[in-house]
Protein backbone atom coordinates (compact mmCIF):
# COMPACT_ATOMS: atom_id res chain seq x y z
CA UNK A 1 0.00 0.00 0.00
CA UNK A 2 1.37 3.42 -1.06
CA UNK A 3 1.82 6.04 1.59
CA UNK A 4 -0.60 9.14 1.44
CA UNK A 5 0.54 12.05 -0.79
CA UNK A 6 -1.25 15.50 -0.92
CA UNK A 7 -2.69 16.55 -4.26
CA UNK A 8 -0.76 19.22 -6.15
CA UNK A 9 -2.49 22.29 -7.66
CA UNK A 10 -2.01 22.83 -11.30
CA UNK A 11 0.78 25.21 -12.24
CA UNK A 12 -1.42 27.30 -14.60
CA UNK A 13 -3.80 28.25 -11.77
CA UNK A 14 -0.92 29.60 -9.74
CA UNK A 15 0.33 31.62 -12.68
CA UNK A 16 -3.14 33.16 -13.23
CA UNK A 17 -3.29 34.24 -9.62
CA UNK A 18 0.13 35.87 -9.81
CA UNK A 19 -0.86 37.76 -12.98
CA UNK A 20 -3.97 39.12 -11.25
CA UNK A 21 -1.90 40.44 -8.36
CA UNK A 22 0.52 42.10 -10.70
CA UNK A 23 -2.28 43.76 -12.71
CA UNK A 24 -3.89 45.18 -9.60
CA UNK A 25 -0.57 46.52 -8.40
CA UNK A 26 0.15 48.20 -11.71
CA UNK A 27 -3.35 49.76 -11.83
CA UNK A 28 -2.93 51.19 -8.35
CA UNK A 29 0.46 52.55 -9.33
CA UNK A 30 -1.00 54.24 -12.43
CA UNK A 31 -3.83 55.80 -10.46
CA UNK A 32 -1.41 57.15 -7.91
CA UNK A 33 0.86 58.54 -10.61
CA UNK A 34 -2.08 60.16 -12.43
CA UNK A 35 -3.39 61.72 -9.24
CA UNK A 36 0.05 63.04 -8.43
CA UNK A 37 0.40 64.41 -11.93
CA UNK A 38 -2.96 66.14 -11.84
CA UNK A 39 -2.27 67.61 -8.45
CA UNK A 40 1.09 68.75 -9.70
CA UNK A 41 -0.36 70.74 -12.63
CA UNK A 42 -0.56 74.57 -12.36
CA UNK A 43 -3.91 76.07 -11.27
CA UNK A 44 -5.35 79.50 -12.27
CA UNK A 45 -7.09 81.66 -9.72
CA UNK A 46 -9.04 84.88 -10.36
CA UNK A 47 -8.75 87.54 -7.68
CA UNK A 48 -11.38 90.29 -8.10
CA UNK A 49 -10.85 93.28 -5.76
CA UNK A 50 -12.58 92.80 -2.41
CA UNK A 51 -13.87 89.32 -3.35
CA UNK A 52 -12.52 85.88 -2.49
CA UNK A 53 -10.44 84.25 -5.21
CA UNK A 54 -12.13 81.77 -7.49
CA UNK A 55 -10.54 78.90 -9.34
CA UNK A 56 -10.71 78.92 -13.12
CA UNK A 57 -11.11 75.51 -14.68
CA UNK A 58 -8.67 74.38 -17.30
CA UNK A 59 -9.46 75.70 -20.79
CA UNK A 60 -12.29 77.91 -19.43
CA UNK A 61 -12.62 81.19 -21.33
CA UNK A 62 -12.17 84.55 -19.62
CA UNK A 63 -14.24 87.49 -20.91
CA UNK A 64 -13.66 91.13 -20.04
CA UNK A 65 -14.08 94.56 -21.58
CA UNK A 66 -11.21 96.58 -22.94
CA UNK A 67 -9.61 98.59 -20.16
CA UNK A 68 -11.08 96.39 -17.43
CA UNK A 69 -8.35 95.25 -15.00
CA UNK A 70 -7.89 91.50 -14.43
CA UNK A 71 -5.86 90.11 -11.51
CA UNK A 72 -4.75 86.48 -11.68
CA UNK A 73 -2.38 84.10 -10.00
CA UNK A 74 -1.16 80.63 -10.92
CA UNK A 75 -0.27 78.12 -8.23
CA UNK A 76 2.45 75.65 -9.32
CA UNK A 77 3.87 72.56 -7.59
CA UNK A 78 7.25 72.96 -5.98
CA UNK A 79 8.83 70.28 -8.14
CA UNK A 80 7.95 72.16 -11.33
CA UNK A 81 9.69 75.12 -12.82
CA UNK A 82 6.83 77.04 -14.42
CA UNK A 83 6.72 80.18 -16.44
CA UNK A 84 3.61 82.02 -17.71
CA UNK A 85 3.07 83.89 -20.93
CA UNK A 86 0.34 85.69 -22.81
CA UNK A 87 0.01 84.98 -26.55
CA UNK A 88 -2.28 86.46 -29.17
CA UNK A 89 -4.48 84.70 -31.69
CA UNK A 90 -1.44 84.00 -33.88
CA UNK A 91 0.41 82.32 -30.97
CA UNK A 92 2.91 85.19 -30.91
CA UNK A 93 4.18 85.89 -27.43
CA UNK A 94 3.15 89.28 -26.17
CA UNK A 95 4.50 89.26 -22.62
CA UNK A 96 6.08 87.00 -20.01
CA UNK A 97 4.08 87.17 -16.80
CA UNK A 98 4.77 86.59 -13.13
CA UNK A 99 2.78 83.47 -12.29
CA UNK A 100 2.49 84.38 -8.60
CA UNK A 101 0.71 87.64 -9.37
CA UNK A 102 -0.26 89.04 -12.72
CA UNK A 103 -2.44 92.04 -13.66
CA UNK A 104 -3.80 92.45 -17.14
CA UNK A 105 -4.68 96.04 -17.95
CA UNK A 106 -5.15 98.18 -21.05
CA UNK A 107 -4.99 95.30 -23.43
CA UNK A 108 -6.51 95.99 -26.85
CA UNK A 109 -9.64 94.07 -27.75
CA UNK A 110 -9.09 90.70 -29.31
CA UNK A 111 -8.56 86.99 -28.61
CA UNK A 112 -5.66 85.92 -26.40
CA UNK A 113 -4.49 82.82 -24.60
CA UNK A 114 -2.83 82.50 -21.20
CA UNK A 115 -0.34 79.59 -21.16
CA UNK A 116 1.87 77.85 -18.60
CA UNK A 117 5.08 75.98 -19.56
CA UNK A 118 6.47 73.55 -16.93
CA UNK A 119 9.71 71.56 -16.62
CA UNK A 120 10.78 68.84 -14.20
CA UNK A 121 14.33 67.77 -13.48
CA UNK A 122 15.67 65.78 -16.33
CA UNK A 123 12.69 66.51 -18.58
CA UNK A 124 12.09 68.98 -21.35
CA UNK A 125 9.80 72.00 -20.95
CA UNK A 126 6.25 71.33 -22.04
CA UNK A 127 3.01 73.30 -22.40
CA UNK A 128 0.91 72.23 -19.44
CA UNK A 129 -2.12 74.52 -19.29
CA UNK A 130 -3.93 77.12 -21.45
CA UNK A 131 -6.87 79.47 -20.82
CA UNK A 132 -8.59 81.45 -23.65
CA UNK A 133 -9.00 85.16 -22.99
CA UNK A 134 -11.51 87.36 -24.86
CA UNK A 135 -11.26 91.12 -24.49
CA UNK A 136 -14.27 92.93 -25.96
CA UNK A 137 -14.13 96.42 -27.40
CA UNK A 138 -16.01 99.21 -25.68
CA UNK A 139 -17.66 99.99 -28.99
CA UNK A 140 -19.37 96.61 -28.82
CA UNK A 141 -21.02 97.57 -25.58
CA UNK A 142 -21.79 100.95 -27.07
CA UNK A 143 -23.34 99.15 -30.03
CA UNK A 144 -25.42 97.06 -27.68
CA UNK A 145 -26.50 100.20 -25.87
CA UNK A 146 -27.36 101.93 -29.12
CA UNK A 147 -29.23 98.85 -30.27
CA UNK A 148 -31.18 98.83 -27.01
CA UNK A 149 -31.95 102.53 -27.36
CA UNK A 150 -33.05 101.98 -30.96
CA UNK A 151 -35.30 99.14 -29.84
CA UNK A 152 -36.81 101.30 -27.10
CA UNK A 153 -37.25 104.13 -29.58
CA UNK A 154 -38.98 101.74 -31.98
CA UNK A 155 -41.29 100.49 -29.25
CA UNK A 156 -42.08 104.05 -28.18
CA UNK A 157 -42.74 105.08 -31.77
CA UNK A 158 -45.02 102.09 -32.24
CA UNK A 159 -46.95 102.91 -29.07
CA UNK A 160 -47.22 106.56 -30.14
CA UNK A 161 -48.44 105.54 -33.61
CA UNK A 162 -50.98 103.16 -32.11
CA UNK A 163 -52.26 105.89 -29.78
CA UNK A 164 -52.62 108.34 -32.65
CA UNK A 165 -54.27 105.67 -34.75
CA UNK A 166 -56.64 104.82 -31.94
CA UNK A 167 -57.42 108.51 -31.43
CA UNK A 168 -58.11 108.84 -35.14
CA UNK A 169 -60.31 105.75 -35.09
CA UNK A 170 -62.20 107.09 -32.09
CA UNK A 171 -62.49 110.44 -33.84
CA UNK A 172 -63.79 108.72 -36.94
CA UNK A 173 -66.22 106.78 -34.74
CA UNK A 174 -67.41 110.02 -33.19
CA UNK A 175 -67.82 111.56 -36.62
CA UNK A 176 -69.66 108.43 -37.74
CA UNK A 177 -71.96 108.64 -34.71
CA UNK A 178 -72.65 112.29 -35.47
CA UNK A 179 -73.33 111.42 -39.10
CA UNK A 180 -75.66 108.59 -38.06
CA UNK A 181 -77.53 110.94 -35.72
CA UNK A 182 -77.75 113.53 -38.49
CA UNK A 183 -79.04 110.94 -40.93
CA UNK A 184 -81.56 109.68 -38.35
CA UNK A 185 -82.75 113.23 -37.76
CA UNK A 186 -83.07 113.75 -41.50
CA UNK A 187 -84.91 110.45 -41.82
CA UNK A 188 -87.27 111.38 -39.00
CA UNK A 189 -87.86 114.78 -40.61
CA UNK A 190 -88.47 113.12 -43.96
CA UNK A 191 -90.86 110.62 -42.37
CA UNK A 192 -92.68 113.48 -40.65
CA UNK A 193 -92.99 115.32 -43.98
CA UNK A 194 -94.22 112.15 -45.66
CA UNK A 195 -96.69 111.60 -42.84
CA UNK A 196 -97.90 115.18 -43.18
CA UNK A 197 -98.19 114.83 -46.94
CA UNK A 198 -100.12 111.57 -46.54
CA UNK A 199 -102.56 113.27 -44.16
CA UNK A 200 -102.89 116.66 -45.88
CA UNK A 201 -104.85 117.80 -48.89
CA UNK A 202 -102.41 119.36 -51.36
CA UNK A 203 -104.79 122.08 -52.62
CA UNK A 204 -106.29 123.47 -49.41
CA UNK A 205 -103.71 122.47 -46.79
CA UNK A 206 -106.45 120.88 -44.67
CA UNK A 207 -106.59 117.24 -43.57
CA UNK A 208 -107.47 114.80 -46.32
CA UNK A 209 -110.27 112.23 -46.34
CA UNK A 210 -108.02 109.44 -45.02
CA UNK A 211 -106.84 111.44 -42.02
CA UNK A 212 -110.38 112.64 -41.33
CA UNK A 213 -111.66 109.06 -41.15
CA UNK A 214 -108.85 108.01 -38.75
CA UNK A 215 -109.45 110.94 -36.40
CA UNK A 216 -113.22 110.46 -36.44
CA UNK A 217 -112.81 106.78 -35.56
CA UNK A 218 -110.68 107.64 -32.54
CA UNK A 219 -112.97 110.50 -31.53
CA UNK A 220 -116.01 108.21 -31.60
CA UNK A 221 -114.32 105.64 -29.36
CA UNK A 222 -113.30 108.37 -26.91
CA UNK A 223 -116.74 109.96 -26.89
CA UNK A 224 -118.32 106.56 -26.29
CA UNK A 225 -116.14 105.79 -23.28
CA UNK A 226 -115.96 109.17 -21.53
CA UNK A 227 -119.36 110.60 -22.57
CA UNK A 228 -117.69 113.44 -24.45
CA UNK A 229 -119.78 115.58 -26.85
CA UNK A 230 -118.91 115.16 -30.51
CA UNK A 231 -120.29 116.87 -33.58
CA UNK A 232 -119.63 116.49 -37.31
CA UNK A 233 -120.24 119.35 -39.75
CA UNK A 234 -120.48 118.78 -43.51
CA UNK A 235 -119.97 121.94 -45.66
CA UNK A 236 -120.60 122.18 -49.40
CA UNK A 237 -120.01 125.22 -51.67
CA UNK A 238 -123.22 126.31 -53.38
CA UNK A 239 -123.36 126.23 -57.19
CA UNK A 240 -119.66 125.38 -57.42
CA UNK A 241 -119.99 123.61 -60.79
CA UNK A 242 -121.61 126.69 -62.29
CA UNK A 243 -118.82 128.83 -60.77
CA UNK A 244 -116.21 126.60 -62.42
CA UNK A 245 -118.02 126.74 -65.74
CA UNK A 246 -118.18 130.53 -65.55
CA UNK A 247 -114.78 131.48 -64.14
CA UNK A 248 -112.69 128.40 -64.93
CA UNK A 249 -111.21 125.62 -62.85
CA UNK A 250 -108.21 127.68 -61.73
CA UNK A 251 -110.53 130.22 -60.19
CA UNK A 252 -112.46 127.36 -58.61
CA UNK A 253 -109.24 125.99 -57.10
CA UNK A 254 -108.49 129.44 -55.72
CA UNK A 255 -111.92 129.51 -54.07
CA UNK A 256 -111.23 126.15 -52.42
CA UNK A 257 -107.85 127.40 -51.16
CA UNK A 258 -109.46 130.50 -49.68
CA UNK A 259 -112.14 128.43 -47.97
CA UNK A 260 -109.44 126.18 -46.51
CA UNK A 261 -107.64 129.24 -45.12
CA UNK A 262 -110.85 130.57 -43.61
CA UNK A 263 -111.62 127.25 -41.97
CA UNK A 264 -108.14 127.03 -40.46
CA UNK A 265 -108.44 130.53 -39.06
CA UNK A 266 -111.92 130.04 -37.60
CA UNK A 267 -111.61 126.83 -35.57
CA UNK A 268 -110.01 125.92 -32.26
CA UNK A 269 -107.06 123.59 -31.71
CA UNK A 270 -109.37 120.74 -30.68
CA UNK A 271 -111.32 120.91 -33.95
CA UNK A 272 -110.26 119.23 -37.20
CA UNK A 273 -111.13 120.62 -40.62
CA UNK A 274 -110.71 118.43 -43.71
CA UNK A 275 -111.44 118.49 -47.42
CA UNK A 276 -113.87 115.64 -47.81
CA UNK A 277 -113.96 115.59 -51.58
CA UNK A 278 -114.43 118.04 -54.44
CA UNK A 279 -116.04 121.22 -53.07
CA UNK A 280 -117.19 119.46 -49.90
CA UNK A 281 -115.54 119.99 -46.51
CA UNK A 282 -115.99 118.27 -43.12
CA UNK A 283 -115.26 119.25 -39.52
CA UNK A 284 -114.96 117.26 -36.28
CA UNK A 285 -115.63 119.32 -33.14
CA UNK A 286 -116.02 118.27 -29.47
CA UNK A 287 -119.07 120.54 -29.22
CA UNK A 288 -122.57 120.58 -27.88
CA UNK A 289 -125.45 120.97 -30.30
CA UNK A 290 -125.83 124.74 -29.89
CA UNK A 291 -122.06 125.28 -30.06
CA UNK A 292 -121.79 123.18 -33.23
CA UNK A 293 -124.67 125.16 -34.79
CA UNK A 294 -123.03 128.48 -33.91
CA UNK A 295 -119.72 127.27 -35.36
CA UNK A 296 -121.44 126.34 -38.63
CA UNK A 297 -123.22 129.69 -38.79
CA UNK A 298 -119.98 131.57 -38.11
CA UNK A 299 -118.20 129.67 -40.88
CA UNK A 300 -121.03 130.24 -43.34
CA UNK A 301 -121.00 134.01 -42.79
CA UNK A 302 -117.20 134.23 -42.91
CA UNK A 303 -116.99 132.32 -46.21
CA UNK A 304 -119.68 134.50 -47.74
CA UNK A 305 -117.98 137.70 -46.58
CA UNK A 306 -114.33 136.80 -47.29
CA UNK A 307 -114.52 134.46 -50.30
CA UNK A 308 -117.58 135.74 -52.05
CA UNK A 309 -119.40 132.42 -52.36
CA UNK A 310 -122.11 130.83 -50.26
CA UNK A 311 -122.05 127.44 -48.52
CA UNK A 312 -124.59 125.04 -47.05
CA UNK A 313 -123.76 123.22 -43.80
CA UNK A 314 -125.22 120.12 -42.18
CA UNK A 315 -124.63 119.36 -38.47
CA UNK A 316 -125.04 116.04 -36.63
CA UNK A 317 -124.22 115.10 -33.02
CA UNK A 318 -123.07 111.63 -32.07
CA UNK A 319 -125.84 109.51 -30.58
CA UNK A 320 -124.95 105.97 -29.55
CA UNK A 321 -128.57 104.89 -30.06
CA UNK A 322 -128.47 105.98 -33.70
CA UNK A 323 -124.81 105.83 -34.79
CA UNK A 324 -123.43 102.31 -35.01
CA UNK A 325 -120.20 103.65 -36.45
CA UNK A 326 -118.64 106.76 -37.94
CA UNK A 327 -120.31 106.13 -41.30
CA UNK A 328 -123.75 106.48 -39.69
CA UNK A 329 -122.78 109.78 -38.08
CA UNK A 330 -121.41 111.12 -41.39
CA UNK A 331 -124.55 109.97 -43.17
CA UNK A 332 -126.73 111.96 -40.75
CA UNK A 333 -124.59 115.09 -41.19
CA UNK A 334 -124.69 114.62 -44.96
CA UNK A 335 -128.47 114.23 -44.84
CA UNK A 336 -128.72 117.49 -42.89
CA UNK A 337 -126.54 119.14 -45.58
CA UNK A 338 -128.89 118.08 -48.36
CA UNK A 339 -131.85 119.32 -46.33
CA UNK A 340 -130.14 122.73 -46.22
CA UNK A 341 -129.64 122.64 -49.99
CA UNK A 342 -133.29 121.70 -50.60
CA UNK A 343 -134.35 124.54 -48.33
CA UNK A 344 -132.59 127.10 -50.55
CA UNK A 345 -128.85 126.80 -49.78
CA UNK A 346 -126.59 129.26 -47.84
CA UNK A 347 -127.84 128.04 -44.48
CA UNK A 348 -127.10 125.65 -41.56
CA UNK A 349 -129.23 122.56 -40.93
CA UNK A 350 -129.00 120.46 -37.74
CA UNK A 351 -129.97 116.80 -37.98
CA UNK A 352 -133.17 116.04 -36.10
CA UNK A 353 -134.34 119.69 -36.11
CA UNK A 354 -137.07 120.63 -38.58
CA UNK A 355 -136.14 124.31 -38.71
CA UNK A 356 -133.46 125.41 -41.17
CA UNK A 357 -131.57 128.62 -40.32
CA UNK A 358 -130.73 130.84 -43.24
CA UNK A 359 -128.94 134.16 -43.60
CA UNK A 360 -131.44 135.86 -41.32
CA UNK A 361 -130.82 133.50 -38.37
CA UNK A 362 -128.82 134.63 -35.34
CA UNK A 363 -126.39 132.49 -33.33
CA UNK A 364 -128.02 130.88 -30.31
CA UNK A 365 -131.49 130.95 -31.91
CA UNK A 366 -131.79 127.19 -32.43
CA UNK A 367 -135.05 125.44 -31.49
CA UNK A 368 -137.04 122.40 -32.41
CA UNK A 369 -140.72 122.71 -33.31
CA UNK A 370 -141.53 119.50 -31.49
CA UNK A 371 -139.68 120.17 -28.26
CA UNK A 372 -136.59 121.88 -26.87
CA UNK A 373 -134.76 118.73 -25.93
CA UNK A 374 -131.53 119.58 -27.80
CA UNK A 375 -131.43 123.32 -27.29
CA UNK A 376 -128.01 124.14 -25.85
CA UNK A 377 -127.63 120.67 -24.43
CA UNK A 378 -124.91 118.09 -24.74
CA UNK A 379 -125.24 115.58 -27.55
CA UNK A 380 -127.36 112.63 -26.31
CA UNK A 381 -125.37 110.18 -24.19
CA UNK A 382 -125.99 106.43 -24.15
CA UNK A 383 -128.32 105.19 -21.40
CA UNK A 384 -126.32 103.33 -18.79
CA UNK A 385 -128.54 101.97 -16.00
CA UNK A 386 -126.80 100.74 -12.89
CA UNK A 387 -127.93 97.17 -13.47
CA UNK A 388 -126.72 96.96 -17.10
CA UNK A 389 -124.93 93.57 -17.43
CA UNK A 390 -121.38 93.46 -18.70
CA UNK A 391 -122.27 91.32 -21.73
CA UNK A 392 -124.95 93.82 -22.83
CA UNK A 393 -122.48 96.70 -22.39
CA UNK A 394 -119.92 94.81 -24.47
CA UNK A 395 -122.48 94.14 -27.19
CA UNK A 396 -123.41 97.84 -27.26
CA UNK A 397 -119.75 98.88 -27.61
CA UNK A 398 -119.21 96.43 -30.44
CA UNK A 399 -122.31 97.59 -32.29
CA UNK A 400 -121.36 101.25 -31.84
CA UNK A 401 -117.69 101.09 -32.86
CA UNK A 402 -117.42 97.90 -34.91
CA UNK A 403 -114.71 96.56 -32.57
CA UNK A 404 -114.42 94.77 -29.27
CA UNK A 405 -114.23 96.58 -25.92
CA UNK A 406 -110.49 95.91 -25.72
CA UNK A 407 -109.97 97.34 -29.21
CA UNK A 408 -112.11 100.35 -28.38
CA UNK A 409 -110.12 101.05 -25.24
CA UNK A 410 -106.88 100.76 -27.21
CA UNK A 411 -108.23 103.18 -29.81
CA UNK A 412 -109.26 105.68 -27.14
CA UNK A 413 -105.69 105.68 -25.84
CA UNK A 414 -104.33 106.92 -29.16
CA UNK A 415 -102.08 109.95 -29.00
CA UNK A 416 -103.81 111.53 -32.02
CA UNK A 417 -105.18 115.00 -31.16
CA UNK A 418 -107.77 117.07 -32.94
CA UNK A 419 -105.84 119.98 -34.38
CA UNK A 420 -106.14 122.21 -37.42
CA UNK A 421 -104.26 121.18 -40.51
Amino acid sequence: MCPFQPARRPTNVRLQRDNTYQSAFLLALLITAATHAIAAEPELWREPPGVAATRVANSSALDLRAGEPLQLRIDTPTDLRTRCRLVDAGQATIAELDCARMTLLALPSGRYELQTLSQRDGHAETLTRRWPLQINDQTLWLGHTLWLLAMLLGIGSTVLWMRRRLRRILGDTGALDALVKQRLAQLESTNQRLRTLSETDALTGLANRRHFDEVLRDALARALLVDRPLAVLMLDVDHFKAYNDTHGHLAGDDVLRQIGAELRGSIRNDTLAARYGGEEFALIAPAKLQEAHDLGERLRKRIEAQVGVTASIGVACFDVRRDADEAALIARADQALYQAKRAGRNRVQVDGIDRVDGPEAEPGDLASPANDTFEGEVCPAPPQPEGWPDDELTASLVSATGSSTKETLASSGSDRTLKPS
